[in-house]
């Protein structure tokens, strides 16, 4: 589950969703969570406005399949 706060209402989510996933997975730039995007089976985002303070939250479950 992925909730990206921004400054308005004007970004596009999708977008962002990409660069999580690049972010998550094993590579110069990513923290290693993923070996793959293609290991995620369900992705739920919402996108809310703050203006204070943009950000994104994350949680990741292992999958029971």
């Amino acid at each position: 589950q992925a909730t990206f706060y921004f400054k308005n209402g004007m970004s596009d989510l999708d977008n962002r969703i990409k660069a999580l996933l690049d972010v998550l997975e094993v590579g110069k730039l990513g923290f290693g969570l993923l070996d793959d995007d293609r290991q995620v089976v369900e992705l739920h985002c919402y996108k809310r406005v703050d203006p204070k303070n943009p950000r994104v939250e994350v949680l990741i479950r292992k999958a029971s399949i």
